[in-house]
């Protein structure tokens, strides 16, 4: 049995910046700018990979992190869907996928994810499927509903302004 639960727009806030003033030697960037005949309205994410979704006016898609981790991390856009996946199960703490969204409208997360959002995003609806133990902070201007099989528990904090959970 399947459980749906509708939370409030603002879930957690998180001040992560995807400003990068240079990179450092042992980093490298993999970036690819999304056609118009690619564009996607839901990401599907597999393995334990860490993501940050910005709200832009294009479709763009950036992995960051050490060489090895970066050529290790696979993407593609297909009818409308983002794939995220990793050649190796775990990915976490290690390169992380910065994605510019234009009105997201589901993500679905198979692994053991971090997905957060650097500002709001300006989705009308967010349909969030969990099928794995995940981290969310994701600010929306509209709501976000989560739903997740009954094998995960799902647990909710609300911040407001900059104070953190205590």
């Amino acid at each position: 049995m399947n459980k749906l639960i509708m939370a409030v727009s603002l879930l957690t806030f998180s001040a992560t910046s995807s400003e990068d003033n240079g990179i450092e030697k042992n980093k490298m960037e993999n970036k690819m700018r999304v056609s118009k005949n690619n564009c996607f309205d839901k990401i599907i994410i597999y393995n334990d990979i860490d993501v940050v979704l910005t709200e832009a006016t294009e479709n763009r898609i950036e992995i960051k992190g050490e060489v090895e981790d970066v050529k290790n991390v696979s993407f593609y856009v297909k009818k409308g869907i983002l794939y995220i996946d990793s050649k190796f199960h775990t990915q976490k703490n290690t390169a992380v996928i910065y994605v510019s969204v234009v009105q997201l409208q589901c993500i679905e997360v198979n692994g053991r994810s971090k997905i957060t959002s650097n500002g709001f995003l300006s989705s009308k609806i967010l349909n969030v499927q969990v099928n794995e133990e995940s981290n969310f902070e994701l600010k929306n201007h509209g709501p976000i509903y989560f739903k997740a099989d009954n094998e995960i528990d799902l647990h909710f904090e609300r911040w407001k302004g900059p104070q953190q959970p205590g």
